[in-house]
């Protein structure tokens, strides 16, 4: 995985929302401006996505579904920023419709300590995804195309459902008309790749993705914007698997068998790549203030002059 070294040149419990991060103490004011954070609906269009190094062995499926459980949201003042304010923090995944589009974070800005943060990380616990398999099942009838869910750990957590969870683990259950089979095994977490103004890292058990913002997150509690971002969980092609020829395995196909020696191997079992965009309108006063005047400026008529 791509360092954060690498984005410095570019750079000028329950479920909690926190008022916490940076070094230096402030009061939370309420400003009538909020800071949301959506997934968007996602995109099928992101030609750097997907790594070409096994291109031609690999087989590439979007999923006609797709939800990610939410750990935390942190914004960051620089890649090194060892106290990043955190906007959402949850032992409990948020589940996150990347396909519909949703929005998990919406707090007053005047809740986040003023600054400048360019940077956003977002912690994630697992992808659920439904895509097309065929199994081949001799003792069942032969072969069988339908349905397989998936549940893959991108990180440890406890799941309500499942319990507790490893990272790399995945549960699925593959479903045909007329026949069912559950699936549970692991898989290393090692997609996606680095992508342009991402960064992934699956250190100590969390699948930490760190967005680099086109234009940076300005909070200002005197001159407060409200601030949407919206970040794309890119889905194309994000299950991937490796290629097996032979016997009754078709191309372009995931082909399951009750045999390991026969089935194919997943080896994206997630997101094809990400993307962000920042935007604000215009800032307002906080309940009507007035600014002092810039130096050099006169004071309007009836104010009395700016002094000691």
């Amino acid at each position: 995985m791509r360092s954060l070294m690498t984005l410095v040149p570019l750079i000028p419990c329950s479920l909690v929302v926190a008022a916490c991060g940076g070094s230096d103490a402030f009061t939370p004011v309420t400003t009538g401006k909020n800071l949301k954070v959506a997934a968007l609906t996602a995109e099928e269009d992101c030609m750097v996505c997907v790594p070409t190094v096994l291109e031609e062995v690999l087989g590439r499926q979007t999923p006609s579904e797709l939800k990610a459980g939410i750990l935390s949201v942190e914004l960051l003042r620089t890649p090194f920023d060892t106290e990043p304010h955190v906007l959402l923090q949850s032992d409990t995944p948020v589940e996150t419709d990347l396909v519909a589009g949703a929005t998990f974070v919406d707090v007053d800005v005047g809740s986040i300590p003023p600054g400048t943060y360019p940077l956003m990380r977002v912690t994630l616990s697992n992808t659920r995804f439904t895509v097309g398999a065929t199994a081949h099942v001799p003792f069942s009838g032969g072969d069988h195309a339908g349905d397989l869910a998936v549940d893959y750990a991108l990180s440890d957590y406890d799941d309500a459902e499942l319990g507790p969870r490893a990272q790399g683990e995945y549960h699925a259950d593959f479903d045909a008309p007329e026949f069912r089979m559950p699936l549970d095994s692991s898989q290393p977490v090692n997609w996606p790749a680095p992508y342009p103004g991402a960064v992934v890292d699956t250190s100590g058990g969390q699948y930490r993705v760190t967005f680099l913002s086109p234009e940076a997150v300005n909070v200002n509690h005197n001159m407060p914007q409200a601030v949407d971002v919206g970040v794309t969980f890119h889905i194309d092609d994000s299950f991937a698997w490796g290629e097996r020829e032979g016997g009754v395995n078709e191309l372009g196909t995931f082909d399951l068998s009750p045999n390991p020696l026969e089935g194919e191997m997943p080896v994206s079992l997630g997101i094809s790549g990400f993307s962000i965009q920042v935007l604000a309108v215009a800032g307002e006063p906080v309940n009507g203030g007035e600014e002092e005047p810039a130096a050099g400026e006169e004071p309007a008529a009836g104010e009395e002059p700016a002094g000691p």
